[in-house]
């Protein structure tokens, strides 16, 4: 009795506490144009969970209707069994911009994750646009504290381990640095592209685990433009 019961625990915190397997985002170079001049707009994103136990209790399915108060209204969310657990895929829509201006609309304000412009940043002096990925803490302090109403143990964190931004260009070539990341499956240091029209680059980012470390662990998965 007391081995079955830790063997429940177990799969319990294994669904319990969950970060995205992976995080895609769709992104054309004139969006980014329109919103750094402009307002925010919304761009595709996919978020993939894999799910280990049961869940008996139900709680993924508690969590899925928690999470769905806070991401797009257009959102899909679909659950498939694999063979140790469970599959969640969301597939939604987050916003494009500048913070303040992202915070400052009522319907993204309740977005725990966005895509953030940050203008003039002195990092890379020849590329000074910032395009990263950001997080809304205080939207995801209450999805927390709404998760704990279903059981203390649930908790939802959207840092990914795998990131993959996928740019396409636009009308016009755009100037692009990549820094530590894999660029159409090529590993990177230090990269300029120039993104031509209708040309796409993958850009993937991915966090360490317990044996190995990761820059993606300690900063946003981010790339540079002029």
């Amino acid at each position: 009795m007391k081995l079955l019961h830790i063997i429940f625990l177990a799969s319990t915190l294994l669904i319990a506490s969950c970060a995205p397997e992976e995080l895609t985002v769709e992104v054309f170079a004139d969006d980014i144009e329109a919103a750094r001049s402009g307002q925010p707009i919304l761009v595709p994103a996919t978020l993939v969970f894999s799910l280990l136990g049961d869940d008996q209790e139900g709680h993924l399915a508690k969590t899925s209707d928690i999470v769905k108060q806070f991401i797009s209204p257009d959102s899909k969310v679909t659950m498939a069994s694999e063979t140790l657990g469970k599959k969640l895929t969301i597939t939604t829509f987050i916003p494009l911009g500048k913070r303040d201006k992202v915070m400052a609309l009522p319907e993204f304000q309740s977005v725990p994750l966005f895509l953030e412009l940050v203008d003039q940043d002195p990092t890379f002096g020849s590329h000074p646009l910032v395009v990263r990925l950001a997080k809304n803490e205080g939207k995801l302090k209450e999805i927390n504290e709404a998760l704990k109403g279903v059981s203390f143990l649930l908790s939802f964190e959207p840092t990914p381990k795998s990131t993959t931004l996928n740019l396409t260009g636009s009308r016009s070539e755009a100037e692009v640095l990549v820094v530590s990341a894999f660029v159409n499956g090529e590993a990177v240091l230090k990269r300029e592209e120039h993104l031509k029209p209708r040309q796409r680059l993958s850009l993937s980012f991915g966090a360490g685990d317990l044996s190995k470390r990761s820059i993606w662990d300690h900063i946003a998965p981010q790339f540079f433009m002029k």
